[in-house]
């Protein structure tokens, strides 16, 4: 009798359970179900009441940054390396070019300065600029346009900033070789493009790290467009001085300086971002 009774109390007790589990009701009963049997789950042997209902919502997907995309990484990685390389294949032009960037040079000194391999990748040159400032755009037209941007590859935005960059340089370049062989003999023109490619190299070179900086260390914005800005600044500035030093040396040289500058330098200049935001506004919208 005792066995009796303890085993009434057993399926007594069993037969209470179900009436203890947590009921699903018809308002989460359309969330998807996740079966811990995996590939058993359509099996005859296995257990059909183990599945176990999950309800939730889904998350937010993580922002696009540049910092996480490996072909960013790997190109800024590029530059870095080619950057370095070009220093060390020119050091001593490079240094020399530096020492007298601040006076004439005669001819003999210019000769041998020629003839000891400054830096003649002008493409090079270019090409770092374009993919430092592309990068540099899209940070900032990112930022400024957060609110607006919709799903487009950020591919798209990288190589639109970049072709009108090259398109940029390409005209600049155009544009002054033409007015320098009208207007200035060929050792004016040969010395002035080397002081300017000495200083497009140079901001590029500083832009890159400060670029790496913007993006693996996050800087207020602020400070980026400050920091951006005062480069270009001191690049421009340098550019003004060496036209007024190479092409107009008389004492009534600083207007006809001043035009060449804002014609050829400061014009252009304003165009290229009146385009760049343009384009990135057509992209993004």
């Amino acid at each position: 009798m005792k066995t009796l009774a303890t085993d009434s109390t057993v399926q007594t007790d069993n037969a209470a359970l179900p009436d203890t589990m947590p009921q699903v009701d018809s308002v989460t009963a359309h969330y998807p179900i996740a079966d811990r049997m995996g590939f058993f789950s359509g099996s005859q042997w296995a257990n059909g009441d183990s599945a176990i209902r999950m309800v939730g919502v889904s998350g937010e997907p993580v922002p696009y940054r540049l910092s996480n995309d490996v072909v960013v990484t790997a190109t800024l990685m590029l530059c870095l390396f080619m950057g370095a390389f070009v220093v060390c294949r020119s050091m001593h032009a490079l240094a020399m070019q530096v020492k007298n960037f601040f006076r004439l040079r005669d001819r003999s000194e210019d000769f041998s300065l020629k003839s000891e391999g400054e830096i003649k990748d002008q493409l090079f040159v270019v090409l770092l600029e374009s993919i430092v400032l592309s990068l540099l755009c899209f940070t900032f037209f990112s930022h400024q346009m957060a609110d607006r941007i919709t799903i487009l590859s950020p591919y798209i935005l990288l190589l639109a900033n970049m072709g009108v960059l090259l398109i940029y340089f390409a005209y600049k370049y155009g544009v002054f070789n033409l007015f320098n062989w009208t207007f200035f003999d060929t050792d004016k023109r040969q010395t002035w493009m080397r002081s300017y490619n000495l200083i497009a190299f140079g901001k590029a070179i500083i832009l890159l790290p400060l670029l790496m900086v913007i993006l693996y260390f996050d800087l207020p914005p602020s400070v980026c467009i400050c920091a951006t800005l005062s480069i270009i600044a001191l690049a421009e500035m340098l550019v003004l001085y060496k036209t007024k030093q190479i092409f107009f040396t008389s004492v009534l040289g600083l207007f006809p300086t001043i035009l060449y500058f804002c014609a050829l330098e400061l014009l252009p200049l304003f165009f290229l971002w009146e385009l760049l935001v343009a384009t990135n506004e057509f992209l993004v919208i």
